[in-house]
C-alpha cells in the first residue's frame, strides 16, 4: 500500500550494509529482507509504550472499548458495553492504569511484532552511519529510487521526539478506524523514534501484509528500485570484484559510486565511478 503523503523532493534513499552473503539475494536475485520490530538494534523501538498525560475517562473508554471488541469478538453489543462501562469508577486509579497499560502490550505487541520494517536513510556520506552498520567503512550503501518505493510500498518518515506516545494520540488515531490497523499503528509508533537517533534521517518501509512467526520475510523488490551501490571508502578491492560481478546479473542498470574521505575534512565524496 502506497504512502499518502509522499514527499517528491527526495529522489533517493540508502541503506547502508556489510558486504556479506545476503547480497548476492539483494543485488542479483532482488530480495530484501523485512526485519520483525523485534530484531532492531533500539529496545525502545516499536514497542507499544506511552504516557497518560492529561488523559480524561473517556480516553480510557474509548480505547477500552476497541480492546473489549477485539478480545470478545462473538459477544453481543450489550456484553461489550457492560465490559467497557465496568470499570468506569476506576479509570483514573493509577493502579487500574498501571494494569492497563501491561494488558494493552499484551495484547497488541504481538500484532506490531508480525510486521515487516525496512530502515533507509535520506543521507549516503554519513560516516557514523558508515562505521556502525557497513562494517567499518568496509561495506557499501544501496540507492533506491524514492518513486519506486513509493508506487509500491507504504513508506514514511521517522520523527524523533523525547517522550513516549501520548495514550491521547494512540486513542485518536485508533479510534478514527475501530479497528487494529497496521497503518494506524505505524502513523503514531513505527515511525516515532527517540531524538538521540535523529542523526539518522531514517525512513521506514512497513511491509503490507503480517509475516507469522517463522513466515518468509526475505520478499522480492521490484528491480528497478535499486538504482545504484556506493562502495565503502575501505572496501577491498576483491569484495568491489564480488558486487561487479552481481551487478552484471541485474537486469536493470544500476549505477557505481565510490565514497572517498576528503582531504580537509571529517567528511566522505560520493563519486560516480564506472
Amino acid at each position: 500500500m502506497r504512502r499518502k503523503n509522499v514527499q517528491k523532493d527526495i529522489p533517493f534513499l540508502y541503506r547502508y550494509r556489510r558486504n556479506s552473503e545476503e547480497m548476492e539475494n539483494l543485488i542479483a536475485e532482488n530480495k530484501l529482507y523485512f526485519y520483525p520490530p523485534t530484531a532492531l538494534n533500539d529496545p525502545f523501538d516499536s514497542k507499544l509504550r506511552f504516557s497518560y498525560n492529561d488523559c480524561k475517562e473517556e480516553d480510557f473508554r474509548i480505547i477500552n472499548e476497541m480492546i473489549c471488541r477485539r478480545r470478545m469478538p462473538n459477544s453481543s453489543e450489550e456484553e461489550i458495553q457492560q465490559e467497557v462501562e465496568r470499570p468506569r469508577s476506576n479509570y483514573m486509579d493509577p493502579k487500574w492504569q498501571y494494569e492497563f497499560r501491561e494488558f494493552s502490550k499484551d495484547l497488541l505487541q504481538s500484532s506490531i511484532d508480525k510486521i515487516g520494517l525496512l530502515s533507509l536513510t535520506k543521507k549516503c556520506d554519513d560516516i557514523l552511519m558508515w562505521s556502525h552498520y557497513a562494517d567499518g567503512h568496509k561495506g557499501l550503501c544501496l540507492e533506491f529510487s524514492k518513486q519506486v518505493i513509493d508506487a509500491n510500498y507504504y513508506c514514511g518518515k521517522v520523527t524523533y521526539s523525547n517522550d513516549y506516545l501520548s495514550f491521547k494520540e494512540f486513542n485518536k488515531a485508533m479510534d478514527a478506524t475501530h479497528e487494529d490497523n497496521y497503518i494506524v499503528m505505524g502513523e503514531c509508533l513505527l515511525f516515532r523514534k527517540s531524538k538521540h537517533w535523529d542523526y539518522e534521517c531514517e525512513w521506514r518501509i512497513i511491509y503490507p501484509d503480517r509475516i507469522e512467526p517463522g513466515g518468509n520475510r526475505l520478499l522480492d523488490y521490484p528491480p528497478q528500485m535499486l538504482t545504484g551501490i556506493i562502495f565503502g571508502c575501505e572496501m577491498s578491492e576483491d569484495d568491489k570484484k564480488t558486487i561487479r560481478e552481481m551487478i552484471r546479473k541485474r537486469t536493470h542498470k544500476t549505477r557505481l559510486f565510490q565514497a572517498r574521505k576528503k582531504d580537509d575534512e571529517f567528511a566522505l565524496d560520493i563519486i560516480e565511478i564506472d
